[in-house]
């Protein structure tokens, strides 16, 4: 099963702490049959209550890992590392829209 491969210590870990803890990323092959399946796992962190809510800045947030992953059989590993961080970055942007959104929300 490829999910045993996202989270590759046995479970998603969450996090409680004052920043988001950092992006990592791994690989993995798998043999069978022919040309080996490799899989690109990126492993990001996204608030589950808005950090917003901290006003104070002193209360720790719950972070919870977040595994995308991309499978090939052909040898383009770094260019879909780099595709994942892209992507990783992408949903930060959105996720801060998000926050901003809701805080105009509140305030009206």
């Amino acid at each position: 099963k490829v999910e045993w491969f996202c989270f590759p210590n046995g479970t998603a870990e969450l996090k409680y702490c004052h920043r988001r803890p950092r992006t990592k990323s791994h690989v993995f092959a798998l043999f069978a049959d022919g040309s080996p399946l490799r899989g690109v796992v990126l492993t990001f962190y996204r608030a589950a209550v808005s950090p917003a809510h901290d006003e104070k800045k002193k209360k720790k947030t719950l972070w919870v890992p977040v595994a995308l992953c991309l499978l090939t059989r052909l040898s383009i590993v770094p260019a879909l590392e780099a595709w994942l961080e892209q992507l990783a970055r992408l949903l930060d942007v959105a996720e801060a829209k998000d926050r901003v959104l809701a805080a105009a929300i509140q305030l009206a």
